[in-house]
């Protein structure tokens, strides 16, 4: 599949929208797509200074320096090692990946890892509470589902998420990559439209409900680059899916499925 979806991005033309309405053929649609105009010759090779600015704008002192919580890796994901990531990292360039529901960091690490590997300037930007969602507290007293419960790591009733996803990132050594954001996904997006910080690819994984993913859709929308791209993960879920086609519609958006009708990606006509 990577091949494929490499292979079917590399025309992107800003000037060439599709008129496709619902799930279009992959193969058709990516083609036409926008590129960034910057190649890997004309961008800066240097790596992202250990504080950076974005970190600077957050932190008075970098969050994973000193780091102190004795917790062993565990990078347990629900996709976040599937090919798209890769692709779109490949093919847009980014400077910045905005990334909202992070959980343990598995998808932030496959996109600062294929950054890093291309020797770009980008990071990613991880938003999340980590505090859980509804179906992980739900999960309480659920045999089937006991791990989603567990899986909050609580400390004295507080979730320790945060803490397993520095130490993931620091054992994939992606402390210059990655910047975390400890809050609601709507705050962030105030505070990134208030400092008049836009994204080149921005990563919708966070609540099911339709509600909450309309909501984000209509918040991240706006802090997209001009090409920039907003794909999302969940589409099994139907709160997800329904968002995504109301988002799409009422803005006369497109959007498509891919990696086995899990994925969606959205973009102008």
């Amino acid at each position: 599949m990577y091949e494929e979806l490499k292979e079917t991005m590399r025309g992107w033309r800003s000037s060439e929208r599709p008129a496709l309405k619902g799930i279009g053929h992959l193969s058709g649609w990516m083609s036409t797509l926008p590129r960034r105009a910057v190649s890997l010759t004309s961008q800066a090779k240097s790596r992202p200074a250990p504080m950076s600015d974005l970190m600077a704008q957050l932190y008075d002192a970098n969050p994973y320096r000193g780091f102190y919580k004795a917790i062993g890796k565990d990078v347990q994901t629900w996709g976040g090692n599937k090919e798209i990531f890769g692709v779109l990292v490949d093919q847009v360039r980014p400077r910045l990946v905005v990334e909202v529901g992070s959980w343990k960091g598995g998808s932030a690490i496959s996109m600062a890892s294929r950054i890093r590997n291309l020797d770009l300037p980008g990071q990613v930007l991880c938003v999340d509470t980590w505090l859980g969602s509804l179906e992980h507290w739900m999960a309480k007293g659920d045999q089937e589902r006991r791990n989603y419960y567990e899986s909050l790591r609580l400390d004295h009733g507080y979730p320790q998420l945060y803490y397993q996803f520095i130490v993931n990132i620091i054992n994939a050594g992606l402390e210059d990559y990655v910047v975390p954001f400890p809050t609601t996904s709507q705050t962030a997006a105030k505070w990134l439209k208030a400092k008049s910080i836009q994204a080149d690819l921005i990563y919708i994984d966070a609540g099911h409900d339709e509600d909450d993913v309309y909501a984000d859709l209509t918040s991240y929308y706006e802090l997209l680059t001009l090409d920039g791209v907003l794909f999302g993960d969940d589409w099994q879920w139907a709160g997800v899916e329904l968002a995504v086609k109301r988002f799409a519609d009422e803005r006369g958006l497109t959007w498509i499925t891919v990696e086995n009708d899990t994925m969606w990606i959205l973009k102008d006509r």
